[in-house]
Order: C-alpha cells, then sequence, then structure tokens
C-alpha cells in the first residue's frame, strides 16, 4: 500500500482514496429485524497511513455499540460540518445498503409472508388499501404508501399520486400524450400506469439505468 500510494500523481489523490474507501471501509450484514454493523477493517490503520502519504483528510468512522439500545432504536449517524456532495454521497450508499436487505412484511388472508424488494413489481393504493404486486401475485401491506417510498431502495420511483413502481422490472412504457402511459414488466401481463405529472421523472430514471447498465 505504501508503495502504490507513494507513486501516486497528486491530482490523483482525491479519486484513489475516494474509490479504496468506498470499497473497504465498512461491511455490512442484516438481520430480519435489523441492521447491524458486523466487521471494522482495520479502518484506523488505514486513516493515518493515507493521511501521511497523500497529506488527504479523511473521515473517520467510528461504531459505539450499547448493548442497553433495543433493534428499532439502532441508528447510523453522520456528524460533519456542512452538508457536501461526499457527506450526500455517502448517506446514499448506506440507505441503499440498508434498503437493500429489507424484507417487507405482506399479507395474504391469514398468512404472513416476507418480500425482498427485488421481488416486486410495483405498489399502488385503492380504497384504503395498500396492493404489493409480484409477478404472479398480489399481497397487502399495513405501511401507508409514503412510508415505504421512504424506505425502498431508489429503484422505486413514483409514477403517480398512488402508485410506486419498481424500475428495474420494467419492459416497456407507452407513452400517452392525453393520458396515464402504460408500463410492461418482464415475464408477467400486469401494467401498471403512470400519470402525465410522473411520467418525465419515470423517463429520467430509466435514462440513468440503462446509462450505468
Amino acid at each position: 500500500m505504501e508503495s502504490l500510494i507513494c507513486h501516486r500523481e497528486a491530482e490523483s489523490k482525491n479519486s484513489f482514496t475516494a474509490s479504496f474507501f468506498t470499497s473497504w471501509s465498512l461491511k455490512f450484514t442484516c438481520w430480519q429485524k435489523g441492521i447491524y454493523i458486523s466487521h471494522l477493517i482495520k479502518y484506523s490503520k488505514l486513516i493515518k497511513d493515507v493521511s501521511h502519504y497523500t497529506g488527504i483528510r479523511i473521515m473517520k468512522i467510528r461504531v459505539e455499540i450499547d448493548d442497553r439500545l433495543n433493534e428499532d432504536e439502532e441508528e447510523v449517524v453522520i456528524r460533519c460540518s456542512s452538508l457536501s456532495e461526499e457527506v450526500m454521497m455517502l448517506q446514499k450508499q448506506v440507505s441503499e445498503i440498508v434498503s437493500s436487505k429489507l424484507k417487507l412484511e405482506v399479507f395474504k388472508q391469514e398468512t404472513v409472508l416476507y418480500l425482498k424488494p427485488e421481488e416486486i413489481l410495483f405498489l399502488e393504493t385503492a380504497d384504503n388499501f395498500l396492493a404489493v404486486h409480484t409477478a404472479k401475485d398480489i399481497y397487502s401491506a399495513k405501511q401507508r404508501l409514503y412510508e415505504l417510498e421512504e424506505i425502498l431502495p431508489s429503484a422505486f420511483v413514483r409514477i403517480s399520486k398512488s402508485a410506486i413502481v419498481n424500475i428495474t422490472k420494467i419492459r416497456s412504457v407507452k407513452r400517452n400524450i392525453t393520458g396515464p402511459s402504460e408500463i410492461e414488466f418482464e415475464g408477467t401481463v400486469k401494467r401498471a400506469y403512470a400519470s402525465r405529472n410522473y411520467l418525465k421523472q419515470l423517463m429520467n430514471r430509466l435514462e440513468e439505468k440503462r446509462l450505468n447498465q
């Protein structure tokens, strides 16, 4: 590591440091009812090494264990002097890790199931009922739509006042300039509909997904 850092050009120090710590700073594991930080990989030593050889100030990461906390009281706090681009990126990455491990509690009659986000096509509300659609079935959930919108991964995008869609499952969008646009999904005959007010946001997210593939 010493040899690698010492031979980096000055203008490449920031990109090297960012990519290094994005890959190796923390590993997370998830249990059904809690998110736990499981490993802190020699972080203190790495901070000292990189700071010494590059002169770059590295954000410290500290894990505090308090066995008095309940699972629903656990949280990740980012303390910073200002809301910089790097801090917002860190917040997004942590949120994505937490969301990707989520299992949504859903119901079908007397049966309780736990769905992974990638199993869900879309969610919609009708008559005070929140329907969770998979490729082959429909379930109900207790939460409100806006509550799930806050905790689901960023792949879930609002397409109307009453629906959220998983853009990773979309096969095509049939645009309609006078009414809702029809959304088709992979491997199912189910359809969802995007209102004109939300169509532009949906198409922008689909374009981002295409460019990042």
